[in-house]
């Protein structure tokens, strides 16, 4: 299926856009171009031509080779011609879009231009990937920029044009100019037809002037993946809902208990068979012939022609492909896309040496981040830490003093500046420092000039900052010894309107002044010049002097330019489809005089002798030299391709290579490189020599460990490995390129070798499993043929038990293992292949792995959680304990130093006492596969995390401190009460139940909170009612009861009715705030008797989302709005009401809002926390809310309460948190002088933040190491 008749909204992508243009009065002809054969497109062109014969008629015009847009445009301009069209639109097909063509239309015939350009808006994060569009006041394009490398504008083209008939003169003149004459004069793949239309065509236009923007707000998404196709699909889903009803799915006439529950908006063809007890919806599209079976769920999917979901399958953010079968309850899901499309991509990279050779610190600039790597030529390439950044980072480079070295940041957003940093990575952490900062832009009130980069000349200190319009900034940096402070001095310098495409100073001799080379796009010539300029550096200044060379390049394409330190005054000029080599005489670049206030002419533009290569290489990413002299050089493509540049006598370009679209590339020495990727999928490359190729390094997925090395296993390589020797056992697939080439590739082989590398048995077989005792003495593997027991030395064959899932060794004589039909644990002798004992799991949980640790077997569930089975002596009883780690499948495996890790989505250590199943939380979330190995006795880890191999030197808890878990019951309501049996129970300090209050019939407790009220502590307890029957989605009724204890009883003091559910409670100025659905209420509580009391209503709050915390200081109360961070309310007892003071400006869905009550209402801190694992603060003062982000955590934060603080302690708790794991963990805050902050023996692992001038540290520590921090604790 060609990509414009994929289905969205039920329909073809290029129906949608047919069915805009029938709503263009006088549109006649629409023809569909492209090189599909005729007979794949004649189907739908018949279909069009009848819905749409009332309008215009539908032709298909194949192209005889793929000519490009602007190409295929052109190759048919007679057939677009005829009848005298005054003008045509030209419409990707790959966009959704509400397609305001009438509006276009207006807007076009109101200007003079060749043509009209629709665009939109964008984050500024992502412009990059969209051709940008520099407009002025009048709508006029002055610039285009199909996915600049640095930041153009956010206005985008969203692929949709309306041309005069005029357009195919101008591409006739394009054509005929200087740039396809040289395309044509080389005569290496050109071929004149082809042509891009926005490449091509719509920038030389926009450079001339001869365009023009309609700018929109409509909803607009590309569609350049197949995950974009849901939010398409939405998108058209949702204008079905709000303008063409008729094409959604229509309930038919029988009654409601015979067919599915349908969510609108929904489309169904109508050959498709739903059965009844489906729930579909909302945003589905559902294609012919297409069956879905009783008790299936489909929700925000698309599902093609002829698929069968079988009874009770799951779909959800998926697209299913057509003649697919779904088994019954399988279950498919996929995640959401969020429409933010602003991932952090890689702007930068430097390396900072470190006292190890063998070994480099890599610091990458990410959007607004500086991601720090371990980058180790044996071990790869390890995270080590990130340090946030005030600002998008467009450009990094490191900076020499005599003493230590520091990294310069250029930023452009939200205002361009200059920054100084040092890092340092001390006892597993990593500190910055912000040494010196200067503004770029004086005019703070106005938005920030787009500052495309800055390089510093290392031998001089001297550097320079580029703005798009041409605008430079010298600067010069120093270190003041005396001060210990470092300075940036420099000015600005207005050169010339041209758009800076690259910078690099030049290699020169000692008698000459830094030469500062520029490639620019200039309105003068065809081609991007090389201009050069000198730096001028007095005591009392540092500027750039008049052009004293300018170049036309022979490369239309050009996009870096990079100096040879090898040559003196060589550049090299890399571009799309080719590159160039220069060497400039000395003589011509004399005159170094600074500018004066008056206009200077620009020198002559000058063709100079070079080298010069073509390539098919694409537009350029990532680049960087892989020899000090700067002669080889290697490139990344937009494609992902990588290519070899070498400079001799002549100039010589190689593929070497294809790997992710990489964004930076960096030598680190030894043929080592590393690449940073948009993708995020940042990796390792090894360059090899004798031929030059690239060897990538990675794919890994599964790893074991052995006991002095990691041995890792890339995908699709058959053969497969066990390694059996003490004190560790490996299995898995292997690299013949470093050892065992006798084990054969062709055949699956069963090999078991030594440590040493000796083969002690091979077999051709296939392995399923392999496991090692807790011991290390036994290794048993399963393998199709059967089991397969290598114990102390010797062989045994043992029967494979039926439906068996995963096995583990319990001792000497016995197996345990899980069966996949019943979800039961079975243990077997070994000997007798006697079945000894089986007990199933709770819940009927599918159990996936299984670990032994002192004869206790633990066992990873499908649902996240992990399992302790406890046997008697005699192996005949067994005691079950439970615990949930994280909501994916768990895998268990033992590392080289004896630590049990379940890993999942929240991989946490595990550890096991006589009676307790204990677990903590490590810092890194979602690892796929662990092993450890020993390098100079230390233990090392090496883990699979998104599909990325890293290592690390600590695997550990210091991020989560877990202290204790409550074993509450299922029946205990925690956050929402079990609708079974809904209660509130009164527990004391032991947990165990001293009372019990039963709720009403269909009532489910929803919040329950210990507050002050009127002089009084209470029990609030808010409720809703079940309203199933009333099919209604909000609860309708709710109560909210005030409960006294005396004498360990519950007594009701009073109870309310609400209109809906009670989400909130809190109190406010001796009062009480509830939220109810969508309101929040505010109540005075007045005593009529003992233990006795009723409400009086006084004030509401209506303008809220979803309210789903409260929090109060004084009279001021804080509402946690799901969408909307935080409001901050006053309430007026006497006006009876409560009025909108502030709010918090950040996008955030809060979860969780607690006020830091220090007694000032006007000044106070509040704590929150948001649905993506955010810790945040929000501060009140005089000049409104701010809001700053704590922590990123790995769990939900379910919990936060106000520390209790005890004067003159140097380490003072803020607030305890506890998070859905069952984690608890403290935020506090340390006295500067407090020496456990860097001392040795507390291991504080993450600074968070400031707060005035303390440090404000999260749970990130091991309590046992303090005394402080155990008190805290």
């Amino acid at each position: 299926m060609p990509k414009p008749l994929f289905p969205l909204g039920g329909k073809p992508m290029i129906w949608h856009q047919l069915q805009a243009l029938s709503e263009v009065s006088d549109c006649t002809e629409v023809f569909l171009i492209g090189f599909w054969p005729e007979e794949t497109f004649a189907a739908f062109v018949n279909e069009s031509n009848i819905e749409f014969k009332d309008h215009f008629n539908v032709r298909y015009l194949r192209e005889w080779q793929e000519l490009g847009t602007g190409g295929g445009t052109y190759h048919f301009r007679d057939l677009i011609a005829k009848g005298s069209p005054t003008a045509f639109f030209v419409i990707h097909s790959d966009i959704a879009c509400a397609f305001p063509l009438n509006d276009l239309r207006s807007f076009h015939e109101r200007h003079r231009g060749v043509g009209t350009i629709q665009a939109a808006r964008v984050n500024k994060d992502v412009a990059h990937k969209y051709g940008c569009i520099v407009s002025n006041e009048n709508a006029l394009a002055i610039h285009y920029a199909e996915k600049p490398d640095s930041f153009v504008s956010d206005l985008v083209s969203t692929g949709v044009y309306l041309f005069d008939v005029s357009l195919f003169s101008e591409i006739k003149a394009i054509m005929d100019s200087h740039y396809y004459k040289q395309l044509a004069s080389e005569e290496i793949g050109f071929d004149e037809e082809i042509l891009r239309l926005e490449q091509d065509v719509i920038r030389p236009l926009a450079d001339a002037q001869k365009m023009y923007v309609f700018e929109t707000d409509v909803p607009w998404r590309p569609i350049k993946s197949a995950g974009s196709a849901l939010p398409a699909n939405a998108l058209y889903l949702g204008q079905y809902q709000s303008k063409q009803s008729k094409l959604l799915y229509s309930e038919p006439a029988e009654s409601e208990s015979d067919h599915a529950e349908i969510i609108q908006p929904v489309t169904i063809d109508p050959s498709a068979t739903i059965s009844k007890g489906c729930k579909i919806g909302p945003f589905v599209s559902i294609g012919p012939n297409v069956v879905i079976k009783e008790g299936a769920r489909i929700a925000h999917s698309i599902i093609q022609r002829n698929t069968v979901v079988e009874a009770h399958g799951c779909i959800v953010y998926s697209i299913i492909g057509a003649r697919c079968r779904l088994a019954p309850w399988a279950r498919v899901e996929g995640r959401p896309f969020t429409g933010d499309e602003s991932a952090p991509t890689q702007s930068g990279i430097c390396i900072l040496d470190s006292n190890n050779n063998k070994e480099k610190v890599l610091v990458a600039a990410s959007t607004s981040q500086l991601i720090v790597y371990s980058g180790s030529m044996t071990d790869g390439i390890s995270e080590i830490g990130r340090v946030d950044v005030n600002g998008r980072v467009i450009g990094i480079d490191k900076i020499i003093f005599q003493t230590h070295e520091s990294l310069l940041l250029t930023l452009d957003h939200p205002q361009a500046q200059l920054v100084i940093l040092s890092l340092s990575y001390e006892n597993g952490v990593i500190r910055h420092i912000v040494e010196c900062t200067k503004m770029l832009v004086e005019t703070t009130g106005e938005p920030s000039y787009e500052y495309c980069n800055s390089i510093v000349d290392k031998s001089t200190q001297i550097g320079v900052s580029h703005l798009w319009q041409g605008q430079l900034h010298a600067f010069k940096l120093s270190y003041d010894d005396r001060r210990k402070t470092h300075i940036i001095d420099g000015r600005n310098s207005q050169i010339d309107h041209s758009v800076v495409l690259s910078m690099a100073f030049l290699a020169t001799d000692k008698d000459e002044k830094p030469t500062l080379c520029r490639l620019v796009q200039s309105a003068d010539v065809d081609n991007p010049l090389l201009v050069f300029e000198h730096l001028i550096c007095k005591e009392d200044y540092v500027d750039i002097s008049q052009t004293v060379l300018r170049i036309e390049t022979q490369c239309p394409s050009a996009q870096k330019i990079v100096a040879v330190e090898g040559k003196k005054r060589a550049v090299l000029v890399i571009g799309a489809f080719g590159c160039e080599y220069y060497e400039i005489p000395k003589k011509d670049l004399k005159g170094v005089r600074r500018k004066s206030s008056t206009t200077v002419t620009s020198p002559q533009v000058v063709d100079m002798e070079h080298l010069s290569v073509k390539s098919p290489m694409a537009a350029v990413r990532g680049y960087t030299a892989v020899n000090d002299s700067c002669t080889a050089w290697l490139v990344g493509d937009e494609k992902g391709d990588i290519y070899y540049i070498s400079i001799s006598n002549f100039l010589e370009i190689t593929l070497v290579g294809n790997s992710s679209v990489a964004s930076t590339l960096q030598h680190l020495g030894s043929g080592f490189l590393f690449l940073g990727s948009q993708n995020e999928d940042s990796k390792l490359l090894v360059v090899q020599t004798n031929p030059v190729r690239i060897v990538e390094l990675e794919n890994y997925t599964n790893l074991a460990p052995v006991s002095d090395m990691a041995l890792t296993h890339p995908d699709g390589i058959q053969g497969q490995l066990v390694i059996y020797d003490i004190p560790n056992g490996l299995y898995g697939t292997f690299d013949e390129s470093v050892a065992y080439q006798d084990v054969r590739r062709d055949m699956p082989t069963l090999s078991v070798v030594s440590s040493g590398g000796r083969h002690v048995e091979r077999k051709e077989t296939e392995i399923d499993f392999v496991s090692v005792s807790e011991d290390l003495e036994s290794v048993l593997v399963v393998g199709v043929e059967g089991l397969v027991l290598h114990q102390k030395g010797q062989r045994r064959n043992l029967h494979k038990p039926e439906y068996a899932a995963t096995y583990a060794i319990l001792d000497d004589n016995h197996i345990v293992y899980t069966t996949w039909t019943d979800y039961s644990v079975n243990i077997v002798d070994s000997r007798s292949n006697e079945l000894i004992y089986s007990c199933k799991s709770r819940d009927d949980t599918p159990l996936l792995s299984l670990l032994v640790e002192n004869k206790v077997v633990l066992a990873g569930s499908a649902d996240g959680s992990l399992y302790a089975f406890r046997f008697d002596e005699h192996l005949k009883s067994v005691d079950i304990q439970t615990v949930a780690i994280g909501s994916t499948p768990v895998c268990l495996t033992r590392s080289n130093d004896g630590l049990i890790f379940a890993l999942c989505d929240v991989p946490s250590i595990v550890t096991l006492d006589n009676t307790r199943l204990r677990y903590s939380s490590i810092n890194i979330n979602y690892i796929n596969g662990l092993t450890s190995y020993k390098t100079n006795d230390m233990v090392n880890y090496v883990f699979v995390q998104n599909d990325q191999l890293k290592f690390s030197r600590i695997l550990s808890t210091e991020n989560r401190v877990h202290i204790h878990s409550i074993e509450m019951g299922a029946d205990v309501p925690r956050q929402v009460a079990y609708k079974e049996d809904s209660c509130v129970k009164l527990l004391d300090n032991n947990y165990e139940q001293l009372a019990q209050m039963e709720m009403e019939k269909d009532e489910i407790v929803s919040v329950v909170e210990s507050l002050s009220i009127a002089n009084m502590e209470v029990f609030v307890v808010g409720t809703y009612y079940n309203n199933e029957t009333e099919g209604t989605e909000e609860a309708t009724k709710g109560r909210f009861i005030i409960l006294l204890v005396k004498d360990d009883k519950f007594i009701i003091a009073s109870s309310f009715l609400v209109p809906g559910c009670v989400y909130a409670v809190c109190g406010i100025d001796q009062k009480l705030a509830v939220a109810v659905n969508y309101q929040v209420r505010v109540y005075d509580i007045e005593s009529i008797r003992d233990d006795t009391y009723k409400m009086r209503f006084i004030a509401s709050y209506g303008n809220a989302f979803v309210v789903v915390s409260l929090t109060s200081v004084g009279k001021i109360l804080v509402v946690a709005d799901f969408l909307k961070s935080a409001i901050y309310l006053r309430l007026d007892t006497e006006r009876g009401a409560l009025t909108q003071v502030g709010y918090d400006t950040a996008q955030r869905w809060s979860s969780l809002v607690v006020a830091l009550d220090d007694g000032n209402e006007e000044t106070f801190t509040t704590l929150g926390a948001d649905i993506r694992f955010h810790l945040f603060a929000l501060d009140r003062t005089s000049s409104g809310i701010t809001s700053r982000t704590l922590a990123q955590l790995p769990d939900n934060v379910s919990a936060i309460e106000r520390a209790k603080t005890r004067s003159g302690d140097k380490l003072q708790p803020l607030a305890i948190y506890g998070t859905s794991a069952g984690a608890i963990c403290a935020l506090a805050s340390a006295d500067s002088s407090y020496e456990g902050l860097n001392g040795g023996r507390v291991k504080v692992r993450q600074e968070v933040g400031t707060r005035q001038d303390q440090n404000v540290v999260d749970g990130d520590i091991l309590s046992a190491h303090d005394d402080e921090l155990q008190r805290l604790l």
